[in-house]
């Protein structure tokens, strides 16, 4: 008996050391993979520039896509944050997800919308839309804001959005996001640069933008 619950220890501290080593050596190889990776990726980076892609033909077109509900305290900035973006062909798709504050009524007024006739024609499923408006000024011609009914999450809300991109890329926020100004040019860099493989998604860093002043985007 002794010595079974000797052996049962002995394969247990065993099995544990093994465990440990084995955790450690595959810790030790990402770490030195991720090295790698990481010195190539500066090494491109430093003879790259980004905005060659300003002047490019090839610039794929981009649609920004910003579901918003109840953002009244915000989304004037936060909309004319995302106008401000630095990239050739886009355009900022804000839908307005039922909110029952007064940003609809803001986004009319301070940027002079007014309901269009638009040929919606929804390939994704979302809740009815009521409406569709572009700016009469040609600052914001970018700018089409979706007024939908709320569709209980933010899915539903993007849905939306695709439906009425005008776009094959599109960008997903929200807009109580701002956007660095080169958002859009290093979310397409590696979409353009790999043509030996397909890239289906591209993600991006977030941080708080707490004690931060906000002017004008």
């Amino acid at each position: 008996m002794l010595q079974i619950g000797q052996w049962l220890i002995n394969f247990y501290e065993s099995s544990v050391f093994a465990y440990g080593a084995i955790l450690l050596l595959i810790y030790t190889m990402l770490a030195i993979f991720s090295f790698i990776s990481i010195r190539k990726y500066l090494r491109r980076e430093s003879c790259s520039d980004y905005h060659d892609l300003l002047k490019s033909a090839l610039s794929p077109g981009i649609s920004v896509i910003a579901p918003a509900f109840n953002e009244g305290l915000s989304i004037i900035m936060n909309v004319q944050s995302l106008l401000t973006l630095n990239y050739p062909i886009f355009e900022v798709l804000l839908i307005n997800d039922g909110s029952t504050d007064n940003s609809m009524e803001q986004l009319i007024k301070v940027f002079e919308l007014e309901k269009v006739d638009f040929a919606y024609n929804p390939k994704l499923h979302a809740k009815p839309i009521r409406g569709i408006y572009k700016s009469t000024n040609p600052a914001f011609s970018k700018l089409t804001v979706i007024d939908k009914i709320n569709g209980k999450s933010k899915a539903d809300a993007v849905n939306a959005g695709i439906n009425v991109a005008s776009f094959d890329y599109f960008v997903c926020t929200d807009v109580d996001c701002i956007l660095e100004m080169d958002t859009l040019l290093k979310l397409i860099k590696p979409v353009m640069e790999e043509s030996s493989r397909r890239i289906i998604a591209v993600g991006a860093t977030l941080r708080t933008a707490n004690s931060c002043d906000i002017d004008q985007g």
